[in-house]
């Protein structure tokens, strides 16, 4: 009889995917409950990483340094040549899984990103340790794995390397058994892990980003289960299954991990078995040895994938590249993954002009897509260093009949993969777009104070135009506050038919502050300073522009800067993306929201175009076609973007001009001006203008954010 001892145990594998289903299981559970778990995955992954580096320098002193300088010239030779073919292959599915994204529209909150510097990659820094210890202080990997390189190609000549290299592969064994024994808690860590991410993860952002997820998690099962085996099993005697099943623990580490760095023992053990199996050479060991270092160090399939968000963030801001696009990111991208995503992703996004406040949506990703791409990273350090290390032994078999084979295999394969992707967005996503609907629902956030809100101007006794505005309202009066209808974010009447925005919310604040009532009254942008200094309105607040000639009218005082941008078509936005090409432009029809002097400015500067001065957005979009550009403010156009899509606006890459924006007040009011001076360095230093600047101009907490649907809340009402 079998006793129960015998039983197969489950495996790692196993043990992983049960903790991970507990896991999303207790998220669904508890909701953000379950957030602080995210701290016993933390420490778990940090245990896993603390051994890695000096893993990885040993490793490679004793590999390189064990070898013969002949080899260690051919193992260099045809390993970037198998490298190269990795990253073609990781390069061309993530243009392929692109084509599933669907035809949509959108657009985007003003983001301070479009004003940032492209991001700066330094490769000296990342490849050239200088000082060897602040790179691995900093977790420079490259530069360490260049330092451990040139240690061991220099251990290759000294003599008596021998008494030496066995103390190495003593203290890589030790590394080894005590990352292995961290490895064996991986089902815990990848259950505290899920349990986290699953509680606090927000509904309405997964549903924003199904189409990233959906095209990442195909690319990477399509290089991880697919391209790279079958690349495996084409170039050496390894077949596809033996593969898979021998690195199975491998791949669901990594993808439980979402962290390929832990993974380098498990790679390395999994290379030696598969070898030992097929190959009689104790070099092949040691070649592994050096392989899974280095690969680590150059940008895997798992990097390269990550370019697929560039992609994505282009579709998701309507953004149609251009051939000349696709094929810089395509040379770009490969070299700025060799830096960290966290720098590559903002300056390709930069490059292709896609606004850099995407990136925050990369990094909610992170949640779900680390773990492909991990998978897919693990896979790809795989497959370099298992057909880079058979052809070190010259034992590469490749045989056209079977690459003709595998190529019109993977044709049907990859075709019925994306076919049934973007049938899929198509159906559930091309009607997504709600930003309309977000801008149009804002509300004021304070609490509003007694208001009218008039839609006709006042006619106002002459008595009330003398006295100062501050002693009229102490007195019971209301503060008049002028307002244009229609100026996006600053001023507007949402779906509800109340008045919102910027300057609304600062008046509401003001008013409080003084202890006084409200009364909006509706002014005409090209006279507001007649209805100031003739006492119709007390204060015109709606995102006014200084200029010098409104200077000689009225009293300002500075609150906030907005940005020079371009409003155009979005099937036009490439050809307008700069001022030259503006400049370039004969018998353009520029709109423009502003004042005569910045008209007559634009007419010096634009002598071939028709330049016609509009009140607001709102009188570009009833002359529609009329028209090949808006002028205005990049704030003001990306808020009436939201409700008109099918426009796009730019700040023009080759002029980033800062205009100054103020409230007004009549020339004789000076008590009024004094005290919205202070008014404003007050709120500008407490931070309020700050936050309402976040709310209504870069749409924080635009959608009020419901509580995160659990079962403890909505099902038992444990908790409220």
């Amino acid at each position: 009889m079998r006793r129960s001892s015998d039983k197969k145990r489950l495996g790692l594998a196993e043990q992983t995917m049960i903790g991970f289903a507990l896991g999303a299981g207790l998220g669904v559970f508890l909701g953000e409950y379950a957030g602080p778990l995210g701290l016993v995955g933390d420490v778990w992954i940090r245990l896993l990483q603390m051994a890695i580096l000096p893993y990885i320098i040993l490793s490679l002193i004793s590999a390189i340094g064990g070898l013969t300088y002949s080899d260690a010239g051919l193992i260099a030779g045809r390993a970037g040549i198998v490298m190269l073919v990795v990253w073609l292959v990781a390069l061309a599915v993530v243009w392929l899984v692109a084509l599933t994204f669907p035809i949509t529209q959108t657009a985007s909150f003003f983001s301070v990103g479009m004003l940032d510097a492209p991001a700066k990659i330094d490769f000296l820094e990342l490849y050239i340790p200088s000082n060897p210890f602040h790179s691995m202080a900093n977790n420079i990997v490259p530069a360490v794995v260049l330092f451990s390189l040139a240690v061991g190609v220099a251990m290759i000549g000294v003599e008596n390397r021998e008494r030496v290299l066995p103390a190495i592969n003593v203290a890589v064994d030790a590394l080894t058994r005590v990352t292995m024994a961290f490895v064996k808690l991986t089902p815990i860590g990848v259950f505290a892990i899920t349990a986290a991410a699953v509680g606090t993860m927000a509904i309405e952002d997964l549903g924003r980003l199904q189409v990233y997820f959906g095209a990442f998690i195909v690319g990477s099962l399509l290089i991880t289960l697919w391209f790279l085996p079958v690349l495996v099993a084409i170039a050496t005697p390894i077949k596809y299954r033996e593969l898979l099943g021998t690195c199975r623990d491998t791949l669901v580490t990594a993808f439980g991990t979402g962290n390929l760095y832990v993974c380098l023992p498990l790679i390395v053990k999994n290379c030696e078995t598969l070898l030992a199996k097929h190959i009689e050479s104790d070099r092949a060991n040691k070649t592994v040895d050096a392989l899974v270092p280095i690969g680590f160090a150059f940008p895997h399939a798992g990097k390269i994938m990550t370019l697929l968000f560039v992609l994505f963030a282009a579709w998701f801001a309507g953004i149609d590249l251009t051939p000349a696009s696709h094929a810089t990111l395509v040379v770009s991208g490969l070299f700025s993954v060799f830096a960290s995503t966290h720098v590559a992703i903002p300056f390709l996004l930069d490059s292709v002009r896609v606004p850099v406040d995407m990136y925050q949506l990369y990094l909610t990703t992170g949640i779900i897509n680390a773990r492909f791409a991990a998978m897919a990273a693990a896979m790809s350090l795989l497959a370099f260093s298992l057909i880079a290390s058979v052809a070190v032994e010259g034992q590469s078999r490749i045989a056209l009949r079977r690459i003709v084979g595998v190529v019109l295999a993977s044709i049907v394969v990859v075709g019925i993969a994306i076919t049934l992707a973007r049938n899929t967005f198509e159906t559930f996503v091309t009607d997504a777009y709600d930003k309309d609907e977000v801008i149009a629902g804002m509300q004021i956030l304070a609490d509003p104070a007694p208001a009218i809100v008039r839609t006709e101007s006042v006619i106002v006794e002459p008595d009330s135009v003398v006295s100062p505005v501050l002693e009229r309202v102490r007195a019971g009066g209301a503060l008049r506050v002028g307002y244009g209808p229609g100026r996006l974010p600053w001023s507007y009447f949402n779906a509800a038919g109340d008045l919102v925005g910027f300057d609304v919310e600062a008046a509401h604040l003001i008013a409080e502050d003084i202890g006084a009532s409200l009364e909006f009254v509706p002014m005409d942008i090209e006279r507001f300073d007649e209805q100031l200094n003739q006492g119709q309105i007390d204060i015109a607040m709606s995102g006014l522009l200084m200029s010098p000639y409104r200077l000689e009218q009225v009293r300002f005082v500075p609150y906030v800067e907005q940005t020079f941008g371009i409003v155009m078509p979005d099937e036009r936005r490439n050809e307008f993306d700069t001022v030259q090409e503006v400049v370039s432009r004969s018998g353009l029809a520029v709109a423009l929201v502003g004042d005569e002097f910045f008209r007559q400015r634009l007419v010096d500067r634009l002598p071939d175009a028709r330049v016609t001065l509009l009140d607001s957005v709102d009188e570009f979009t009833a002359q529609r076609g009329e028209y090949d550009i808006m002028i205005t403010t990049a704030e003001s156009g990306s808020a009436w973007t939201l409700l008109h899509p099918e426009y796009a606006v730019v700040v023009p890459s080759d002029m980033q001009l800062r205009l100054p924006t103020g409230y007004a007040v009549a020339v004789d009011q000076e008590e009024l001006a004094r005290f919205l001076s202070g008014w404003v360095t007050l709120h500008q230093a407490n931070g309020r203008l700050d936050g309402l600047y976040d709310h209504w101009v870069l749409g924080v907490d635009a959608k009020p954010r419901q509580p995160r649907w659990s079962v403890i809340r909505d099902v038992l009402g444990w908790v409220e």
